[in-house]
């Protein structure tokens, strides 16, 4: 919950300013590629309220929140591959995002290696139609990564999203649930 509170005043922060129009539309079109993000605060990198693009050959490492993230977008329509997640407090974080494929990628030595999930603090809830395939995800117990609030020891965890498909991913080594599905609420 501590996390959730810093979000909450970043955005505050960002809509006070004018930065951030919670009403503008979502961009459309995007791509991260090569992309080396290593201890820069929240997240490595990040895309919010948009669409129809991809993170791919991403490295992302020391990361209070997540090393990649896609938020508040239906339909994202996105696409994170090739990439490595590591020493995170989440490697992965999809927040109210719908439709977002993350394949062949590795996420390992997380607190949390990645989630899927849908919170009332973001607009476009639930997240739905997710695929989730041909990831590794090992080792997420990472107690020397940057410390966030929640879960600790997961390898995949599924709250609150809709219609979200785990297939032929390698899950081994996380000291609790490997892949768990729940209620969210947020």
């Amino acid at each position: 919950e501590v996390q959730v509170d810093v979000e909450q005043r970043r955005l505050a922060r960002l809509l006070a300013d004018g930065s951030l129009d919670p009403n503008a539309p979502p961009i459309d079109g995007w791509r991260g590629s090569y992309i080396t993000a290593h201890n820069n605060g929240l997240y490595g990198v990040y895309a919010f309220q948009a669409q129809n693009g991809q993170f791919d050959h991403v490295y992302a490492s020391g990361h209070a929140d997540s090393g990649i993230y896609i938020g508040q977008c239906k339909p994202c329509n996105g696409l994170v591959t090739d990439s490595l997640a590591e020493a995170n407090t989440i490697g992965y974080e999809g927040t109210n995002s719908s439709d977002v494929t993350l394949i062949r990628s590795v996420y390992r030595n997380n607190r949390v290696g990645l989630t899927s999930n849908s919170q009332n603090m973001e607009r476009v809830a639930p997240s739905e139609g997710v695929i989730i395939a041909g990831n590794l995800v090992e080792n997420n117990n990472n107690a020397k990564s940057p410390a966030g609030e929640g879960a600790f020891g997961y390898g995949i965890a599924i709250g609150g999203s809709e219609r979200v498909q785990v297939l032929k991913n390698r899950v081994n080594g996380n000291p609790g649930p490997g892949i768990v599905i729940t209620d969210l609420d947020g």
